[in-house]
């Protein structure tokens, strides 16, 4: 007998066997496509949603700086991370919680209607995070050590224009006095000029550092932002209604052609058991 017989006996018997327990297989693909599409129906697709961190800033000449390098950052925010969710093991929402150190990022699955309680979640986890002692501390030290040099400046800067005002001083005299003609005079003249002119230039140059001091320590910003704010992403992942509801109508068909198949198979065995033992 051919294999091409072999296929058409089959699916013969294929047949078959589905149109003698037809009434049966209708009940369970039915039931099935029923079910599939009540839990369609009644899922919720979920979403992903992202907050990417920036820590705390200032402005010098134009441009936002950190405070802290990206990898300082991570590593307190990983820290907090976890205490954060050890200190609140108990909510199944905050444990959903991911981060991404790489990418400075708080990531969550979540349906569509929980995105209030998302942007929540995540604005007192970094509430949480800008109270801690070492990111304070950190913070604390930058400002220290900027308003250190602003104040060395400043007092540097004294200390040249009082030198500066004596040597001023120092020409007027020098101007009333017949010393002045003199080679040695002139030369003294020269030096107390120039030493003036070097000190006014680095009172210039200290001005601006300074003022860029200055306006570091007005534009410190101190706490952690989210980038753009919380992203939802713009297409569900994992399991959608619809995926489900053909996913489970496939498999209501197969189930109900295994069972019917189950069942025939059996009868047969119990039939072919009946007729050995009559014999």
């Amino acid at each position: 007998m051919s294999q091409q017989d072999n296929d058409i006996i089959s699916m013969s018997d294929l047949l078959v066997t589905l149109i003698k327990h037809i009434k049966l297989w209708l009940v369970i693909v039915v039931l099935g496509v029923i079910l599939s599409i009540v839990y369609g129906v009644k899922h919720q697709d979920n979403y992903e949603f992202s907050a990417n961190l920036l820590g705390p800033s200032y402005i010098s000449e134009g441009t936002a700086h950190w405070v802290m390098d990206k990898s300082e950052l991570s590593n307190l925010i990983g820290v907090y991370y976890k205490q954060y969710q050890d200190a609140n093991a108990n909510d199944f929402f905050i444990n959903k919680v991911q981060f991404d150190a790489d990418k400075l990022q708080l990531n969550i699955k979540a349906k569509k209607d929980q995105n209030e309680q998302v942007i929540t979640l995540l604005n007192e986890f970094i509430d949480y995070a800008q109270t801690q002692e070492q990111y304070k501390t950190t913070i604390s030290n930058w400002q220290e050590n900027v308003e250190f040099g602003l104040k060395q400046l400043q007092q540097q800067n004294k200390v040249y224009a009082d030198t500066v005002k004596q040597f001023q001083h120092n020409i007027e005299t020098l101007s009333q006095t017949k010393d002045l003609a003199t080679v040695n005079g002139q030369a003294l003249l020269n030096n107390l000029s120039n030493t003036i002119l070097s000190y006014q230039s680095q009172m210039f140059g200290n001005d601006i550092k300074i003022q860029h001091y200055k306006s570091q320590l007005q534009t410190l910003n101190k706490k952690i932002l989210l980038l753009g704010g919380v992203i939802k992403s713009y297409k569900p992942i994992g399991l959608t209604s619809p995926v489900i509801v053909i996913l489970g109508i496939i498999l209501s068909l197969v189930l109900a052609t295994i069972i019917v198949f189950i069942i025939e198979f059996i009868k047969n065995l119990r039939q072919e058991v009946k007729q050995k033992l009559a014999k």
